[in-house]
């Protein structure tokens, strides 16, 4: 601005200069013909105070050590305000000798006077004023005119000054008094009120309205955000965006709002213009042909544009036919230090323009405060029914244009996309883009990704002309995975609807489409495409199966096969559903439950013809009749034929491991092969005695269940007995496998020695998993059997009736592998046609219905015990009941860590129904009933912790611990009616008692009788089995065992001893007394006390038989009020009897079998270190030595070989009790008694 108005005062002749240089050999260089000024320019802000004289000399000191003077040179200095003084209102130009406090600073320099005379002060606390009315003066104009004219100067100065930065010196260019006419000669014509409104007038832009508020009730819809949406507060503020693009336009003068589609660019854009419409003009551009420029500029100009009041313009959506207009508008933007420039654009957009860089780029994302903001104000319209937004906001993947969509199903998302694909239909430049977009779309519809490098090849296009196209999508509508070479959707929804609208006018058709895809996707997603796709559009099987057979000719590949089968599979699965849900018989079956009978059928159960699961029969029968019709034309055989032997004979030979040719016979379980392609897996000689043996036993698995013959012919190859070999060599602890024929065919056996707990875990799961793995390798056994066998060789017993675990299995029960995955695979199929799209509707659904429980329940019961039918309340529960049969839960994530299913369903079912039925029956069946709500309880309890509550932003809700309240209170209702064998209306009329406290009345007074039961009970008890004699204390252990008898609880007895083995001789003594006297239905609880502490580690339990109980006594002694004895030697002790019990367990077998496998031997080592750390930590104890040494023998003869330490144990089970069970226990009892001692004397 300072060099504008030198150079209008040149203009005016006020001044010996005729040329004024913006950034040459200083900040301004004047030239005369008296040669040259060196100028330099301050301006002072107010805050920083006045210019010192100290400052000034700084300023004027390197001015004359300028690197470029000359001899000739003078200087002059131009401030904004007075030295000395914070503010100036007069123009003042002064020799730097009437500035004595600066002279004074320079004192010292050479030729300082000589300096001093070629030095001036110019003080111009505003250039654009006195300008403006030199102006004025020489041309006869108005003050307007002269702003206008001179805001022009100042636009050329600021061109000039940016592009004299880079020109060498000697090549700087300025404004000579020349060009000053020239300029104002131009505008001389234009300056007519028509002229400087013609941008309004003709419609170029207009004037921001900020004033008029628009409270449109479509707006969160998804309706393009308006300057009159921020002023009715619509907008949801974004803080964070806000202050980047104000920074960017104090910084840059141009900011550049981008982002995806329905992102939010709009909102952020005018919202920061709202936010900065106090000090800025801002002016909305509604086109601009780029000759119509010059009419803005003049607009801008007319507004006297400056830095302190700057001129604005908007283009929301420079990508809508500004892309040229905004490039221009940048250019002279950088050039006019009074325009700013804000503006919008799609990212695919962004790439096509030239000058971006020099525009601030903000990025708009998506983000949760705003997803609320939302879902909360078209809740309060109306516009949505969900109940919260966090499920629709991870649905939609985060981005709003789908978020909308789900919320409100609307047409925003469609109308947008449609628009996108609409231009580049009218471009024929950008049909590429079409058919780029077309295939992808196609794979990305159904969440999977496209192989970039095989697009160029399967849509006929180069390299080059693939990846340009690629750039223009990246972002819009695709996104471009550098990391593993794919393209993948932003979004399913938005893929979707892409593939919708692409293909609205073919060709080519969608089955074309689909069939170019099948080339694009990965293997590893090929199964979800073809499922997703085929099960979505039935029309085009021929073309996908062709070009699957193409792609499986071109490439032969197990994995490749293998996955085009399954996903042909669940295509088809998902068809059958299809058909299956409009059937009548399956309509019939309530919702909740019409799962039950099609799970039947997919596992080939036979549905039992009794009770309410008769109208269960017809509609699994309906389902097999469907799926059967449907299977000998299904997809995977249409592929196989299309294939042939000759195609499946290529894919198996090319399979490169045991892995992929299990995987291939496991996805063609349950499909009907021909004879011929049965062959071609006949042919193959897999290395069954080379290969893994878990992958052997994979493939006979798999191959069993494919067909029998098959595994049959592979093993009969190499022989069943090598078979077994490697089944005793690879599955440790079990006995030799035998074959033999039995009653039900061919029976094959082998048992397990439970010798090795530590590596063994749970003995049931281990044996089953031993009989699976023999069942695989023997194909021609029609049942496998087992047993759990203890260290004595015999079978090991739970006790002295029943062995621990025993299995006679036939192979229908142990289904393959392979089977059980494809089941599971077609119910998740149905699941998903059944289940309820949204959690959120679900649970808030569920949450309304408790809420009608709670109150209704309470309402009833209230009713019944005032001796009143209350027959709305029943209609309401049975209203509940019916919807609780139409509850289905969504389908469960598939991904998820740990699967869990909703109790919601079967809680409502129980509340709204049986749990009334059953309580007005009372007191018939009441300890069922007990038992059935302690399980009803615990649902509950599960529904508060793993139901998603935090889809409603909440935690567990509260109506579920009200819910829990009332079924307590019926649990204490109905073991006091199944103690006094009256109804609880009986025990409880009250008509006369105030309506809404009946019921809760009845509550208190039962657990009341509750709590005098037991209080009663414990009494008598104590009464009849304690006495000073004895000193047994007796106490209730409310968590009971069996929970149904009233009023639950087990009995704990404390028996002191003075020393350990009195307790043996005190059990034999009483126990038949304490069995006669407490019901038979409590169990025993016996805790050692000696010395008035407490002896967990002898702890016993049991009803008949009792059992250590060391695990549960802790909570014993809280009970008791008891301390524990710190057992320190005697939990050392234990480490090594556990590990001396395996150890001589697993020699014993040893020497049974005869010889060792490796999985054995590695047992065995770990079981020997176990026993080295903890013989070293006993001995390591600060306890006398003869007790050291009484354990290292007993150690040293259970490892001689010379205690049965491990088959006596086993006996145990069976009542018996070995001489090395019995000098065990001896040590355990020296020990408890070395224990007390040592914490005693401390």
């Amino acid at each position: 601005m300072v060099a504008a108005h030198l150079a209008v005062k040149g203009f005016a002749g006020n001044s010996e200069y005729g040329i004024v240089i913006p950034e040459g050999r200083d900040d301004l260089e004047l030239r005369g013909q008296n040669g040259r000024i060196l100028s330099q320019v301050k301006s002072r802000r107010d805050h920083m105070g006045p210019f010192r004289a100290r400052a000034v000399a700084d300023f004027i000191k390197k001015m004359w050590e300028s690197k470029d003077r000359q001899p000739d040179d003078r200087f002059l200095l131009v401030i904004e305000s007075n030295v000395g003084a914070r503010s100036s209102s007069e123009t003042l130009l002064l020799e730097l000798a009437a500035y004595p406090t600066i002279v004074s600073e320079l004192q010292g320099r050479k030729a300082l006077s000589v300096d001093v005379a070629k030095t001036q002060v110019l003080v111009l606390p505003n250039p654009r004023v006195g300008a403006v009315a030199q102006i004025a003066d020489q041309l006869g104009c108005t003050l307007l005119e002269a702003e206008v004219y001179f805001a022009d100067l100042v636009g050329v100065a600021g061109q000039l000054s940016d592009d004299n930065g880079m020109r060498k010196p000697g090549t700087y260019q300025g404004i000579g008094v020349s060009d000053v006419q020239q300029r104002f000669d131009v505008l001389r014509p234009l300056l007519t009120s028509v002229e400087v409104e013609k941008a309004l007038t003709t419609g170029l832009c207009a004037a921001v309205d900020f004033l008029t508020p628009n409270d449109d009730p479509l707006f969160y819809l998804g309706v393009d955000a308006q300057p009159a949406h921020v002023a009715a507060g619509l907008v949801v503020e974004r803080p964070e965006l806000r202050v980047a693009v104000l920074d960017g336009l104090e910084t840059r003068r141009n900011v550049l709002i981008h982002g995806v589609s329905g992102s939010g660019k709009s909102a952020v854009l005018w919202d920061a213009a709202y936010a900065s419409r106090h000090s800025v003009r801002w002016f909305q551009i509604r086109r601009l042909p780029v000759e119509a420029l010059p009419s803005l500029v003049l607009l801008a100009r007319s507004r006297r544009a400056s830095v302190d009041a700057p001129v604005g313009f908007v283009i929301d959506d420079v990508g809508r036919g500004f892309a040229e207009a905004w490039t221009v508008l940048t250019a002279e933007v950088r050039r006019t230090p009074g325009l700013l420039l804000l503006a919008s654009v799609r990212e695919e957009d962004r790439y096509t323009l030239i000058d971006k860089g020099q525009a601030t780029q903000v990025k708009v994302g998506t983000d949760v405060d705003l997803a609320e903001r939302v879902w909360r104000e078209l809740g309060e319209r109306g516009q949505t029914s969900w109940k919260g937004w966090k499920e629709p906001w991870k649905l939609a993947s985060g981005h709003l244009l789908e978020y909308t969509h789900v919320l409100t199903q609307g047409q925003r998302l469609s109308d947008t996309l449609s628009a996108q694909v609409a231009a580049r239909l009218n471009d024929v430049d950008r049909h590429d883009e079409l058919d780029v977009l077309r295939v992808v779309a196609c794979a990305n519809a159904a969440g999977c990704g496209a192989e970039i490098t095989r697009l160029p090849k399967v849509l006929g296009k180069d390299n080059s002309k693939v990846s340009f196209v690629l750039r223009r999508l990246v972002d819009e509508h695709l996104v471009y995975g550098t990391t593993d070479g794919l393209v993948v959707g932003l979004h399913e929804l938005r893929s979707s609807e892409l593939l919708r609208l692409t293909h609205e006018f073919p060709p080519p058709l969608l089955s074309t489409t689909a069939a170019a895809a099948v080339q694009l996707v990965p293997t590893d997603q090929l199964a979800r495409f073809l499922e997703r796709t085929l099960s979505r559009h039935e029309g085009g099987d021929d073309a996908v199966l062709n070009a699957l057979a193409h792609r499986i000719h071109g490439t032969p590949n197990a994995q490749l096969f293998t996955a085009a089968i399954t996903g042909l599979d669940l295509a088809q699965a998902h068809r059958v559903v299809r058909v299956w849900l409009n059937t009548v018989e399956a309509q019939t079956v309530p919702k909740a439950q019409r799962a039950l009978p099609a799970q039947l059928a997919i596992g080939n159960v036979e549905p039992p013809d009794i009770g309410h699961e008769v109208m269960f029969v017809q509609a699994c029968h309906r389902f097999t009749e469907i799926r059967d019709a449907a299977v000998t034309n299904s997809l995977p055989l249409r592929l196989m034929h299309l294939l042939g032997s000759s195609g499946v004979r290529t894919v198996l030979a090319a399979a490169s491991s045991i892995q992929e040719l299990s995987e291939c016979a496991a996805a063609l379980v349950g499909l009907p092969l021909p004879a011929s392609l049965l062959e071609e897996f006949i042919d193959v000689y897999p290395p069954l005695l080379e290969a893994d043996f878990d992958h052997i036993v994979s493939l006979l698995d798999a191959a069993s269940a494919l067909d029998c013959s098959i595994a049959n012919a592979w093993v009969n190859r190499v022989g069943q007995k090598a078979l077994f070999q490697r089944f005793n060599e690879s599955v440790p602890w079990t006995t030799e496998p035998s074959l033999a024929q039995c009653g039900d065919g061919q029976e094959v056996r082998a048992d397990v020695w439970y010798v090795a707990p530590s590596a063994q875990g749970d003995i049931h799961e281990f044996v089953v998993m031993s009989c699976k793995v023999l069942m695989a390798l023997t194909p021609s056994a029609d049942l496998v059997a087992s047993s759990a066998m203890g260290p004595d060789g015999t079978v090991q017993m739970m006790n002295t009736e029943y062995p621990l675990v025993t299995k006679r299995i036939p192979r229908g029960n142990l289904p393959c592998q392979a089977v059980v995955a494809r089941n599971r695979a077609w119910i998740a199929v149905l699941e998903s046609h059944l289940a309820t799209v949204s959690y959120t509707a679900y649970l808030s659904h569920c949450l309304e219905l408790i809420r009608v429980v709670n109150r209704t329940l309470k309402k009833l019961l209230d009713a019944g015990f005032r001796g009143i039918h209350d027959a709305p309340a029943l209609v309401a529960l049975g209203q509940v009941f019916e919807s609780s049969r139409t509850l289905v839960a969504p389908q469960e994530d598939a991904t998820a860590t740990q699967q869990k299913s909703s109790q919601l369903q079967s809680i409502l079912f129980s509340c709204s129904s049986d749990l009334v039925r059953r309580f007005i029956e009372l007191p018939k069946s009441a300890a069922a009933y007990i038992g059935w709500m302690n399980d009803l309880l615990k649902s509950i309890a599960k529904a508060k912790t793993e139901e998603p509550w935090e889809v409603l932003s909440m935690g567990p809700p509260k109506e579920l611990d009200e819910l829990s309240r009332l079924v307590n209170g019926f649990r204490a209702l109905a073991g006091e009616s199944f103690v006094r064998d009256l109804s609880p209306f009986a025990m409880h009329l009250a008509k006369g008692t105030k309506k809404g406290s009946a019921f809760d009345r009845a509550c208190t007074a039962a657990h009341q009788f509750r709590e005098a039961k037991l209080s009663a009970l414990e009494v008598s008890l104590r009464s009849e089995l304690c006495s000073h004699e004895s000193g047994f204390s007796l106490f209730l252990l409310a968590d009971a065992t069996v929970p149904m008898f009233w009023p639950p609880a087990d009995v704990l007895i404390c028996i002191p001893v003075d020393t350990p083995e009195d307790l043996d001789n005190v059990v034999l003594e009483h126990w038949s007394k304490w069995r006669t006297t407490i019901d038979s239905s409590r169990r025993i609880c016996l805790l050692p006390v000696m010395e008035r502490r407490a002896l967990p580690h002898l702890a016993l339990s049991g009803f008949d038989t009792l059992f250590p109980a060391a695990d549960s006594a802790d909570a014993w002694c809280s009970v008791a009020g008891l301390q524990t004895l710190p057992c320190i030697s005697v939990v050392a002790f234990a480490r090594i009897s556990s590990a001396l019990v395996e150890l001589d367990g697993i020699q014993t077998y040893w020497a049974i079998k005869g010889w060792r496998a490796a999985s054995e031997e590695s047992v065995n080592e770990r079981a020997q270190v176990t026993l080295a750390e903890a013989s070293s930590a006993f001995h390591n104890l600060e306890i006398p030595h003869e007790y050291k040494m009484l354990v290292q023998q007993f150690v040293d003869l259970v490892l001689g070989r010379n205690l049965e330490l491990a088959a006596e144990v086993a006996g145990l089970m069976r009542g018996e009790l070995g001489g090395s069970v019995q000098v065990l226990g001896q040590i355990v009892h020296a020990l408890t008694l070395l224990d007390n001692a040592q914490l005693t004397i401390e």
